[in-house]
């Protein structure tokens, strides 16, 4: 999936948060988030043939707090007390979730602010599945809506 809009700039801090600004006459005109949800990602060489890896929205703040809290508290980042329910009051979209398998194992939020402003964050990769490309598909997906 590509990106079909030019970025003025991407920073990264060292916590795997990102924030995106855009600063194209487009703004963030992506495709639809529904055509990337539930659907399979197809598997690259190094996955197996019983690998079904897919990206889904969170769609309730017990499923986030469950999920995207749960993963930052173990990675010590420091959540606030009310983060899913400020970050989807703002974009009830944005949140997403990988399953390989039907197991959750990454999760990344991608923020839409206004026509050309959005902010993604809470990118996790669970550790036994780093390294093997899952979390470059969840992050192309994000960056794609």
């Amino acid at each position: 999936m590509a990106l079909t809009v030019s970025r003025s700039f991407v920073t990264r801090s060292c916590v795997s948060r990102l924030v995106f600004a855009c600063n194209s006459s487009q703004g963030l005109n992506q495709p639809p988030r529904s055509r990337l949800l539930a659907e399979s990602i197809k598997p690259n060489a190094t996955f197996s043939a019983k690998e079904q890896f897919k990206i889904r929205k969170i769609k309730t703040e017990e499923e986030f707090e469950s999920v995207i809290i749960s993963w930052m508290v173990e990675e010590r980042w420091r959540p606030g007390l009310k983060d899913a329910e400020c970050f989807l009051a703002c974009d009830p979209s944005g949140a997403f979730l990988g399953e390989l398998n039907g197991k959750p194992i990454a999760c990344a939020t991608m923020t839409k602010y206004a026509e050309r402003f959005a902010f993604g964050g809470c990118y996790i990769v669970s550790k036994e599945y780093r390294g093997k490309g899952y979390g470059g598909m969840l992050y192309d997906a994000a960056m794609a809506v």
